[in-house]
């Protein structure tokens, strides 16, 4: 006698012969591995538009690209990299009329679908 395995698929539920799995339903979002929130240190008002940075593991560098949005009218408040990349880095700001910036040691982890996010605040020193 032959017996035949049935499965049915859904996003999210596996069913194989009436045992019930869980599955995981990834999107196909791209997370980013770096944020980093960037404001004067003395008056917090946003200075992301002006900052130029990027983020380095290793040999690997990736520009910060805008991010986030607030206000009305909207300002950059953020910039991202390292999108779905898991690993260290060094993130290195700079930005006319501050002192150079940086920050060592974010890491950004695996997930199960995505890399799990480092956030960061960068409050730039104005130059002397």
């Amino acid at each position: 006698m032959v017996r035949f395995l049935s499965v049915v698929l859904s996003p999210s539920i596996v069913i194989a012969a009436g045992c019930r799995l869980e599955s995981l339903a990834c999107t196909t979002h791209i997370q980013p591995g770096i944020i980093v929130t960037i404001m004067d240190s003395i008056t917090a008002e946003p200075r992301a538009a002006q900052a130029q940075g990027v983020a380095q593991e290793g040999s690997f560098t990736d520009s910060l690209r805008p991010y986030g949005y607030d206000g009305q009218p909207l300002v950059m408040v953020s910039r991202h990299a390292a999108d779905e990349r898991p690993g260290t880095y060094t993130v290195t700001l700079r930005t006319p009329g501050y002192r150079d910036w940086q920050a060592s040691g974010l890491r950004v982890s695996s997930g199960e679908c995505h890399v799990q996010t480092s956030s960061t605040v960068a409050r730039l020193q104005p130059a002397p």
